[in-house]
């Protein structure tokens, strides 16, 4: 367990980290956005007399704007600085996976970026063709595609259950071969055979060789094998 002055410096280093980035981008905002600020400049000049990317000022500037704007509603301004970062339709988009998912819209930039850039051009082909808007599109396709998604991992675990059950009935059946062997040999051994019987006993003795064969092939994957002509030379022939 952590001592709790560690656990209490985190909250407060992070509370600090939080209200320092806000007081960065209502700065960068009153220099680049603010029109009360008549001694404002373009983004592009900021960018480049502070030395950062004017995409990072842009971004910042902007969210801090949205932020401001949307008081009240609970929306924080990480994530309009994150929807400023990625442009309107993509934000749509990485909000709709973030809310469908169960996960912050920064999580999604980070990771699924893949992901965005599909159900993006997705919803833009449905909202082409119905005359509608990726908005109105998105959220019904990411819950499409999770949907998807959680089949396809049912499906994948009822195989492997299967795979398994398989794989216990060919053990059990491997097994109960062995044991006959077993006490094969050991009648074989119990008796003095006469050369018609050896001869006879010899001929399924090889047969069985052979089946082991088959089997070892089958398991690994060995193609090109007529299996019917196979065992069709090692299965007696059924009389009349």
């Amino acid at each position: 367990m952590l001592p709790p002055e560690v656990i209490a410096t985190d909250n407060r280093l992070e509370k600090a980290e939080s209200k320092a980035s806000e007081a960065l981008a209502k700065h960068r905002w009153h220099w680049t956005l603010d029109e009360s600020n008549s001694e404002r400049v373009p983004i592009r000049e900021y960018a480049r007399e502070v030395a950062r990317s004017q995409r990072q000022i842009d971004a910042q500037a902007k969210g801090y704007a949205n932020w401001i704007g949307d008081a009240g509603t609970g929306v924080t301004l990480a994530n309009c600085i994150e929807r400023a970062r990625m442009g309107a339709e993509t934000a749509v988009v990485a909000e709709a996976i973030a809310e469908a998912r169960g996960i912050g819209i920064q999580q999604v930039r980070k990771t699924r970026g893949n992901e965005v850039r599909r159900m993006r051009d997705w919803a833009r082909e449905k909202a082409e063709s119905k005359g509608t808007s990726v908005e109105e599109e998105v959220h019904s396709l990411v819950e499409y595609q999770i949907r998807t998604e959680q089949a396809d991992v049912r499906r994948a675990e009822h195989k492997e259950r299967f795979r398994t059950f398989e794989f216990l009935g060919l053990e059990v059946d491997l097994d109960k071969a062995r044991k006959n062997l077993l006490e094969a040999l050991d009648k074989a051994k119990a008796m003095e055979w006469g050369d018609e019987e050896i001869e006879l006993l010899t001929e399924m003795v090889g047969k069985i060789k052979a089946l082991l064969g088959l089997i070892d092939m089958a398991l690994t994957g060995t193609v090109d094998v007529d299996w019917d002509a196979e065992l069709a030379s090692i299965t007696p022939k059924e009389s009349g």
